[in-house]
């Protein structure tokens, strides 16, 4: 049993570092476990009984080890929400989303793992203390797994004081990755002192003052920059801003011609109410408008826009256009679009901005944009390079010409259909 207490302890640091961070547990509710962010003060602890583990690692293969089960109890259930995502908005199976997440948890937790075995090295060969050279190690190892292999930065140790308002402004100096590095260097110098007095030496005094000036001069400089922010913002001119998210089902949200007045259901109702409140603005973030809508739209005072006027808000939302234009052979098809309308009280559309066009220009200067639709007439006027995807599984790949060339030509949307099958026209 004594052999597993340092595994446990791993396995207890990793938990106390999700739970530091922000977290649902999905089957038992929606609502984060901690709000207000009081649990992101366990994180400059948390790691103290790994680290204390790492320094009593027989060698740098056991530190592996001991990392890897540390970063596995941390990213499971912080990023257990992936398999969900898998099989509501993928397609796939529960056990091949769960093979799937445990893939991505392994990956994630080797990057702690190495950064054990690393910082055991460094201690065994150079004999420098965990807070002299772990939190730079913790930071670039976190730096690898953000880009390495296209990289997941979930879950990075630096999110832990996202609401830690004085901490999280460092983040404006050196990124999240030096928020990173304090909270290892805390909870490593903890470590240092725990092991230095139970070993009867001294108190590492000089690691100790460093680690604390640190902290000191991040919160004194947090302070700083949020009290000078605070003072732009009051001298500032304001208005009052209504948000409506109403967590409306992705699989919904997908068909929302079908789910038109359930979606408005949920988007008007608190529109209308926060306009009373007296709201200047009132934004949809996440759900757009469930109603085709024509290009260059003067106003949604229309029959069937289902949006009342209001007394005093606009309103920023978004919205897919359809209109029916002359394609290959003057064949009618119809081109989607994809726009942000602001919305005056009166329901005017002041002004538009097309989704595609921004895509456009992005293009045009060089940057490579992943753009997933299941409009083919978006993918057919901006998309220089095409996959075709069902359930997970990319069946075609190739420039617009070459997809035509290999399937008998005609539009994306003809050649979409051969390939998914004739049940793609029900789509």
């Amino acid at each position: 049993m004594k052999r597993f207490l340092p595994y446990l302890a791993c396995a207890c640091s990793g938990l106390a570092v999700a739970l530091a961070l922000p977290l649902v547990v999905q089957p038992i509710s929606l609502r984060e476990v901690d709000p207000a962010g009081h649990l992101e003060a366990v994180a400059w602890v948390a790691l103290v009984p790994a680290f204390l583990s790492l320094r009593a690692a027989p060698s740098a293969w056991g530190a592996f080890r001991r990392g890897l089960v540390a970063g596995l109890a941390c990213f499971f259930p912080a990023i257990h929400w992936v398999s969900h995502a898998m099989t509501a908005f993928g397609g796939l199976s529960l056990a091949l989303s769960s093979v799937a997440l445990t893939l991505l948890v392994l990956y994630m937790a080797a990057h702690w793992a190495a950064a054990f075995a690393v910082s055991w090295l460094v201690r065994a060969r150079l004999g420098w203390p965990l807070a002299v050279h772990l939190p730079f190690v913790w930071a670039a190892f976190e730096l690898c797994r953000n880009y390495l292999f296209t990289g997941f930065p979930w879950a990075n140790l630096g999110y832990t004081q996202v609401r830690t308002l004085p901490v999280a402004q460092l983040a404006a100096v050196a990124g999240v990755y030096a928020i990173a590095a304090l909270v290892a260097a805390v909870n490593a110098v903890v470590a240092d002192a725990i092991a230095e007095r139970r070993a009867g030496r001294p108190l590492p005094r000089r690691a100790l003052a460093a680690v604390l000036a640190a902290l000191a001069l991040t919160l004194g400089h947090g302070v700083w920059r949020l009290s000078a922010t605070r003072a732009r913002m009051a001298a500032a001119p304001t208005i009052a801003v209504g948000v409506v998210q109403p967590n409306v089902d992705q699989g919904q949200k997908n068909k929302a011609r079908e789910h038109r007045d359930y979606i408005l259901s949920r988007l008007v109702p608190p529109t209308v109410e926060a306009d009373r409140a007296g709201a200047d603005l009132v934004v949809w973030p996440e759900a757009s408008y469930p109603v085709y809508l024509p290009p260059r739209l003067a106003s949604l005072a229309v029959p069937g826009a289902e949006l009342p006027t209001l007394s005093r808000a606009h309103v920023l939302l978004g919205a897919v256009t359809l209109e029916t234009v002359r394609g290959d052979g003057g064949r009618p098809v119809r081109r989607v679009g994809n726009v942000n309308l602001l919305v005056t009280p009166g329901l005017d559309v002041l002004g538009a901005r097309d989704v595609l066009r921004i895509i456009t220009d992005l293009k045009a200067k060089g940057r490579t944009v992943i753009f997933s639709t299941h409009i083919m007439t978006e993918a057919e006027r901006i998309c220089d390079e095409i996959a075709i995807i069902e359930k997970g599984s990319v069946l075609a790949q190739g420039t617009l010409e070459s997809l035509k060339q290999r399937n008998g030509g005609g539009s994306l949307e003809d050649v979409f259909v051969k390939i998914i099958g004739d049940g793609a026209r029900d789509l």
